[in-house]
This record gives C-alpha cells, sequence and structure tokens, in this order.
C-alpha cells in the first residue's frame, strides 16, 4: 500500500525490464534514439554505441520485484556475468525510471558479501534502515549538512555543493518538508542490500520515492539513501 498522492503505474516492473533490454540491446547496436527515449527522466543513463559494447553485450534478465512505486530487476550481462541488480522508480506518469545499478557480485573490498540475486531476498535490519531515513529526512527538514552529507547518496563529494543544492528553495524539497511536519516515510518493502520507502508532502501532493543502496566500506552508515521525485 502506498500513500494517496504516490503515482499510479501505467506499467509493471516486468514491463520495465524488457524496455531495459530492449535499450541495453539498442546501445550495443548503436540505435541512440531508444537509449535516448529510454534514459529520459532517469537519475542514471546508460551508454549508447562504441561505449556500451563490452558492457551490455548478451543482457538477459533474471527476475523481478515490485515494491510499491519501486522495483528492482536482476540481471546479467557483459560487465556482469554474475549477476546485478537495477533499482526504478515511478515517475510522474507511472511508467518506472532507472535509479540505480549495483554489480553485488562482485564486491568492492572491505564490504559485506550479498546476494549476487536480490530478487526474492529478505530484509534482516529493518529497525537500521527506518532509523537512518528518519535521520535522512530530518536532516533535510532541518537543514543539518553534516547528517545529510552522511546519509546521502549525493553526485559529488563536495559537502557545501551538495548541501546548497539539496536545501535551496527553488528545488523546493526543504521547504516542503520544513513545512510539512507530519511528512514521514512510509515503508515499502526491500530486499537484502535495499530498501525501499514513499515520502508524501504537503502543499503541493509531491511525492518521493527513497531507496537506501549499500553503504561504504567503512560501513558507517550501513546505508546510503536517494530520493526519486515523482510529482
Amino acid at each position: 500500500m502506498v500513500q494517496g498522492n504516490a503515482p499510479q503505474p501505467t506499467e509493471t516492473i516486468e514491463q520495465f525490464a524488457q524496455r531495459f533490454k530492449d535499450a541495453s540491446d539498442a546501445a550495443v547496436a548503436g540505435q541512440c534514439d531508444v537509449v535516448k527515449d529510454f534514459n529520459r527522466k532517469a537519475a542514471i543513463t546508460i551508454f549508447c554505441g562504441p561505449r556500451a559494447r563490452g558492457l551490455y553485450d548478451g543482457f538477459k534478465v533474471t527476475g523481478t520485484q515490485s515494491f510499491g512505486t519501486a522495483g528492482i530487476v536482476d540481471y546479467t550481462d557483459a560487465e556482469a556475468p554474475g549477476g546485478a541488480t537495477a533499482v526504478a522508480a515511478l515517475d510522474d506518469k507511472g511508467e518506472f525510471r532507472l535509479i540505480s545499478s549495483l554489480i553485488l557480485s562482485t564486491p568492492a573490498p572491505g564490504t559485506p558479501k550479498l546476494e549476487a540475486r536480490q530478487v526474492g531476498t529478505k530484509a534482516m535490519d529493518q529497525a537500521v534502515r527506518a532509523r537512518i531515513v528518519a535521520d535522512f529526512i530530518a536532516a533535510i527538514r532541518q537543514q543539518n549538512c553534516d547528517v545529510y552529507f552522511k546519509l546521502g547518496l549525493t553526485p559529488t563529494r563536495d559537502r557545501g555543493s551538495e548541501c546548497r543544492i539539496e536545501f535551496n528553495p527553488k528545488t523546493r524539497v526543504q521547504p516542503q518538508l520544513a513545512g510539512d511536519p507530519a511528512a514521514e516515510p512510509e515503508p515499502l518493502g526491500g530486499t537484502q542490500a535495499f530498501g525501499f520507502y514513499g515520502l508524501s508532502t504537503d502543499p503541493g501532493g509531491h511525492y518521493r520515492t527513497i531507496v537506501l543502496v549499500p553503504g561504504p566500506a567503512s560501513g558507517n552508515p550501513s546505508y546510503l539513501a536517494l530520493t526519486y521525485r515523482s510529482k
């Protein structure tokens, strides 16, 4: 169950997985119009042409699972023959968009070993995840740069720049949370590696999907949070 102003799906996670495969095959073949359409509104994008070859060849979907406004696709390809997991979230039109992809079959040194295929796995640390999400949202609401930068999966490691962007009133993220103290994350489920939450804010009826991904090798924090705004 998801909150009232969450986007209504117009495709299933299985249909997204097929689009993901079609786009990956097109990328290797140099059919960049297909790739451009797939990348539209995505938080991360896939390459096309020469940069795609040797990465996406032989793309195969091995499993899918939905979590409210989020979903995952397990897959293999030339870059991840042992398996990888893509994370998607619904956009304002109810279509899934790619927001993260991790090759869990080849973990970074010092990080815990996780299942290469995440579909059907279970979360074992819900209390830890709930605390991180609550602290992450509170940091944005209170403009606490130290906590936000520690818990957020940001595009760069420039602390000052990332906080200025996140807290800028023009983004409407921080003012919406500050103006709606009752807005709290709604658990949508998760796997061994990922946690999913929905967040509605009023006024404005905005909705965000929050995804927890495994944190740094130090284990502090255990997870990093990223958000995708649907509305």
